[in-house]
C-alpha cells in the first residue's frame, strides 16, 4: 500500500508580517493536490496540526481546508481514505476541531482524535496527540502485525526547527517494536534510524507543508510517499520525499557573512541574497564585518527590502530596516545564537552579559 503522509499545515496561522499567509497555505494545498493526482496514493494521512489556533476553528481556516483541499479533491474523483490524526493544535477547549460537521460530511474523511486507530489490518497504528504516551503506543506496537506508527509528538532525539533539541520522555529505542514511525509536531524535515538486535527502526518527521515563519529558514518542504510493503525489508528505503515546489510559495532565506569568509565568497552571498529577494523573504546576518567593504551592497539590499541584522555592543542582533526581520524575529534569531556563540565568543566585550542574554531568550512555544 502506498500512503501519502503530511503534517503540520496550521491552516489558521495567518499572523505573519512578511506575506499573505492565507495565500501561501492555499498554494501549498494546491501543490499537494497536484502531487496526489500524480502519485495516486491509496490513502492520505495528515499527522496532526491541520489547524493552529488551539481554541477555535475559525471559518477562514475551515473554508481554506474545504475550498482548497477537500472539495476539489472529491471533485477530482479521489475516493480513497483521507485520515486526519489530531495534533496538539487541533484540540480546542470543547474537543477536537477536526470533528466539525462540515469535515465529517465528507464520506472518505476519517478523524482519529479520541482513540488509537488501526490501519491495514493492524499493520499501521494511528495515535492522536492526546493519547501519544509511551505506554499505550508500546502496547499497541506489541501486537504481532504492528509494523508502523503514525502520530504527533516529540522524540527526545529529534530537533525543533530552531536547531534545539527538547527533552522528551519518549526515546526512539523505546518504540523499536515498530519498524517505521511517521510523525508530525516538529516542523523541520528529519529522519532518525537506530538498529537493535539487527533490526532497523526509522523515525521520520515529514515537516510542515509550507514555510510558516523564520523558524523555517533555509528549509525545503515536502510530503512523503510511503510504500508500506517495503517497510519490513528496510524502512529507510520504504519512503520517498516529494518536494512542495511552486514559484508562488515564499521561502525564508537567511545568509550569514563574517570575517572568516573570502572576498569572493562574501560578494557571491550578497549577490544570491539580492537575487532571491525578488521572490522570497531574505535577511543577511553580519555577526562580524568581513575584510572587504560591503556598505554599498548592504544599502542595496536594504533598498530591496532585505533585512540586514548586525551585532551590537551588547551582544544582540538588531535589524536596521523592516524587511526580513522585526523585533520579534530578531529575538528569535537570538534564540538560535547558541549555534554561533562558540565561534564568535571573542567578538563580545561582555561575555557574562552574553551568557545571561542567551539564557533569558532560549525559550520557545510548542510546535
Amino acid at each position: 500500500m502506498r500512503l501519502l503522509v503530511t503534517a503540520d499545515w496550521h491552516l489558521s496561522s495567518f499572523k505573519n508580517t512578511y506575506m499573505n499567509m492565507k495565500e501561501q497555505l492555499a498554494e501549498g494545498l494546491r501543490v499537494l493536490r497536484s502531487i496526489i493526482k500524480d502519485q495516486e496514493p491509496d490513502a492520505i494521512i495528515v499527522a496532526g496540526d491541520i489547524f493552529h489556533d488551539k481554541v477555535l476553528l475559525y471559518k477562514t481556516a475551515l473554508d481554506l481546508f474545504v475550498d482548497e483541499f477537500l472539495d476539489p479533491l472529491t471533485s477530482s474523483g479521489y475516493k480513497q481514505p483521507v485520515i486526519l490524526i489530531a495534533g496538539n493544535h487541533d484540540m480546542g477547549r470543547s474537543g477536537c476541531l477536526l470533528n466539525d460537521h462540515i469535515i465529517r460530511g465528507f464520506n472518505n474523511v476519517f478523524v482519529i482524535a479520541d482513540h488509537i486507530g488501526n490501519y491495514e489490518n493492524g499493520r499501521g497504528v494511528l495515535v492522536p496527540f492526546p493519547l501519544a504516551n509511551l505506554e499505550d503506543m508500546a502496547e499497541a506496537g506489541s501486537e504481532e502485525d504492528a509494523l508502523y506508527l503514525i502520530s504527533h509528538f516529540g522524540l527526545n532525539e529529534a530537533r525543533l526547527n530552531n536547531g534545539l533539541s527538547r527533552l522528551s520522555p519518549i526515546r526512539l529505542h523505546q518504540l523499536s517494536m515498530y519498524r517505521m514511525i511517521l510523525l508530525g509536531h516538529y516542523h523541520t524535515p528529519q529522519s532518525l534510524t537506530i538498529t537493535r538486535q539487527g533490526q532497523k527502526t526509522t523515525a521520520i518527521y515529514t515537516g510542515s507543508l509550507v514555510p510558516l515563519s523564520w523558524n523555517d529558514k533555509n528549509e525545503k518542504k515536502r510530503v512523503l510517499i510511503v510504500d508500506t510493503d517495503k517497510i519490513a525489508a528496510d524502512p529507510e528505503l520504504a519512503y520517498e520525499s516529494i518536494p512542495i515546489q511552486s514559484p508562488y510559495i515564499k521561502e525564508f532565506k537567511e545568509y550569514i557573512i563574517d570575517n572568516t569568509l573570502s572576498e569572493d565568497k562574501v560578494y557571491d552571498i550578497l549577490e544570491r541574497a539580492l537575487k532571491n529577494a525578488k521572490q522570497h523573504i531574505v535577511r543577511v546576518v553580519v555577526p562580524s564585518l568581513p575584510k572587504c567593504d560591503i556598505s554599498k551592497q548592504l544599502d542595496q539590499l536594504r533598498s530591496n527590502n532585505v533585512g540586514v541584522l548586525t551585532l551590537t555592543q551588547d551582544g544582540l542582533f538588531e535589524s536596521d530596516n523592516e524587511g526580513g526581520g522585526d523585533e520579534i524575529e530578531n529575538k528569535w534569531l537570538g534564540k538560535n545564537f547558541n549555534e554561533l556563540c562558540e565561534q564568535y565568543m571573542s567578538l563580545y566585550p561582555d561575555q557574562d552579559k552574553l551568557a545571561e542574554t542567551l539564557e533569558a531568550i532560549l525559550s520557545f512555544e510548542d510546535e
